[in-house]
């Protein structure tokens, strides 16, 4: 008997989700142009992130990352992921493995994303944009998070 009502509260809950997504109309910019509505000389907002270019951790050396973009608040927003990148390893000098010096502050890596996620503005979503990076792995998580 719990189980049932567990199972219907959930029901409950997925379709008030979906008839709050129905109201707010196409989220995507995919949707927004299969609308009926929409012709050539409709104009369509858009808001671009650039993801071009991220300093990295050393410990990230070898791995690799993407980047996912987010538009709007947690439970509400859409996503965009870009391509998945290989965080290079960086060479050390031959010497550094015979010199005993003063541990050094492990180098940066630079690594060249060079992606542009867009995002169909809607007036519905605030203009929140989160951004975090992920190593993509099985089950991938997020490495940092930000947020603006």
């Amino acid at each position: 008997l719990i189980a049932t009502g567990a199972v219907a509260m959930y029901a409950a809950h997925r379709a008030e989700r979906l008839s709050e997504k129905v109201k707010k109309g196409p989220t995507t910019l995919p949707d927004m142009l299969l609308e009926k509505s929409v012709d050539d000389s409709s104009m369509v907002v858009v808001i671009a992130v650039h993801v071009r270019n991220a300093t990295l951790a050393s410990q990230l050396a070898g791995k690799r990352v993407r980047v996912c973009v987010k538009y709007g608040q947690p439970k509400g927003s859409v996503r965009c992921e870009t391509m998945e990148v290989s965080v290079p390893v960086p060479e050390l000098p031959v010497a550094s493995a015979f010199v005993g010096r003063k541990p050094q502050a492990r180098p940066r890596i630079g690594v060249n994303f060079g992606s542009t996620c867009l995002f169909l503005a809607h007036k519905q979503f605030e203009s929140v944009i989160r951004v975090r990076l992920d190593e993509v792995r099985l089950g991938g998580g997020g490495l940092g998070e930000g947020a603006e």
